[in-house]
């Protein structure tokens, strides 16, 4: 089962490292992210996602255990400029996923991201 796409970064300024919120995905074995940034100057810095299996959250999505956060492999992008990229996740066997940014000097623009999951 598909379910609709969720809005979890908008409109981020990407003038700074961008952490966003974790997205839970108990009983999900696949997902994707498109991330959309936009610029006026240039970019260089690096998105990617990352993955926990520790980390605990309620219904609520209070954060119970800050759980620890690692990259995924080969899933870091270097952005050259305004764009969009996306990442098919075709097996995610862990409890929550992040998108992050690490800026380079000098970037400025916008990110936003979007994900849709496909479960049970």
């Amino acid at each position: 089962m598909r379910y609709a796409p969720i809005q979890f970064v908008v409109n981020q300024s990407m003038a700074a490292d961008i952490t966003s919120k974790a997205i839970p995905i108990n009983q999900v074995f696949g997902y994707a992210v498109q991330a959309v940034y936009s610029t006026s100057g240039t970019l260089g810095g690096t998105l990617a996602l990352q993955a926990s299996v520790d980390h605990v959250e309620d219904n609520e999505g209070n954060i119970l255990f800050q759980g620890h956060f690692d990259t995924i492999t080969n899933s870091p992008v270097v952005l050259t400029g305004a764009g969009s990229f996306t990442w098919n996740v075709a097996t995610s066997n862990y409890m929550f996923f992040r998108l992050i940014y690490t800026h380079a000097t000098g970037d400025s623009g916008t990110l936003s991201a979007k994900a849709c999951t496909k479960g049970f």
